[in-house]
């Protein structure tokens, strides 16, 4: 089973469409941006003061899915922000690895001046062959939207 393709822009993602079809893509790229660009739901701790949404993804009922990242959206620009990033991204591709979808990943991110951030991921192939369809065909991944550059690369 393939997945659809996703478009980025600046507001988020859109489905692709080819004739009378969805346009198929590449699957663990789409779950690794989909893991760090939906909102994962903060707990009061984690909210910035005076902030009450909690945000996180409607359908997600056990509370996993998805990142922190959108509380990094009014933070200074400093080290500190970027390896906030950084745990984040890790914290929500934690279960590619769970999985054995991937063996390692590896992540840094870098502060792009004045306000952006650049994330660079490494994944490693697991060893789950239910997913070996996954990883055929599959293609490094660099875009940049909304201030945030990512650079995915497939080992």
């Amino acid at each position: 089973m393939v997945d659809v393709a996703l478009t980025w822009n600046d507001y988020g993602a859109d489905i692709e469409l080819t004739a009378d079809d969805l346009r198929q893509g590449n699957d663990i790229t789409t779950a690794i941006l989909t893991s760090l660009f939906s909102d994962l739901r903060a707990t009061d701790e984690q909210l910035p003061q005076g902030e009450q949404d909690h945000r996180g993804w409607w359908s997600d009922f056990t509370g996993t899915f998805g990142s922190l990242l959108w509380l990094l959206e009014r933070e200074k620009t400093t080290e500190g922000t970027a390896e906030k990033a950084r745990q984040f991204c890790l914290d929500a591709l934690n279960w590619l690895i769970s999985e054995a979808i991937a063996s390692s990943i590896e992540i840094e991110t870098k502060l792009a001046k004045p306000f952006g951030l650049m994330i660079s991921i490494k994944v490693s192939r697991g060893l789950n062959k239910k997913y070996d369809y996954a990883w055929q065909n599959i293609s490094n991944f660099d875009y940049t939207f909304n201030k945030t550059t990512v650079r995915i690369d497939f080992d």
